[in-house]
């Protein structure tokens, strides 16, 4: 939900999370709005389960770099965005942010979609996607309802994948595969 509809600079967002009664919610600045990150449990647990087995396959694989949750936040495009989950490595970024905002870019980020039928929900992804893209990073939006997830990399088409398809890490994780129905699992 946006919290205004006035448009705000990224000083005035970072001033605004510096606020001390906001309490534990999570904010987003997209399209130069203030939105409150929304989730259920049931989309959170989703993001968990594609974090975890994200997790043992890059400390299997002896990858060096950070799997960052939701509550991991990245200055894009003048913006900032907490995705559900993202993978950078520690080529891009050798240590992550004690507080506040990454100021690079993943390079894998996963979006759980909270709301299949929210046109806003709709709206704020398609900005997310674009600037994340143009940042390099690869975008996972996983539709828990419909129980499949888009992928876009940069400079590619957008590549569905259903519950009988495997993730796979592409390019930045090559060895990295995922069956749908592991992540999906408690649905079917």
């Amino acid at each position: 939900m946006a919290l205004q509809t006035q448009r705000v600079t990224i000083e005035q967002f970072d001033k605004f999370i510096r606020q001390p009664d906001l309490g534990d919610s999570i904010y987003e600045l997209i399209g130069g709005e203030i939105v409150e990150k929304e989730s259920s449990p049931f989309a959170s647990a989703l993001a968990a389960t594609i974090s975890t087995y994200f997790v043992m396959h890059v400390r299997a694989q002896n990858r060096i770099g950070h799997v960052t949750g939701a509550a991991g936040g990245y200055y894009i495009a003048n913006e900032c965005y907490v995705p559900d989950m993202a993978y950078v490595s520690k080529k891009r970024l050798p240590e992550l942010s004690r507080t506040g905002y990454d100021a690079i870019a993943p390079e894998i980020v996963v979006e759980v979609i909270f709301d299949e039928q929210s046109v806003n929900e709709y709206r704020k992804l398609i900005y997310k996607i674009t600037n994340y893209l143009a940042a390099g990073t690869t975008v996972w939006v996983v539709y828990p309802f419909s129980q499949m997830i888009d992928v876009h990399a940069p400079g590619q088409p957008v590549k569905r994948i259903g519950i009988d398809g495997t993730l796979d890490g592409g390019d930045i994780l090559p060895e990295f595969k995922l069956p749908l129905r592991d992540v999906f699992q408690s649905e079917n």
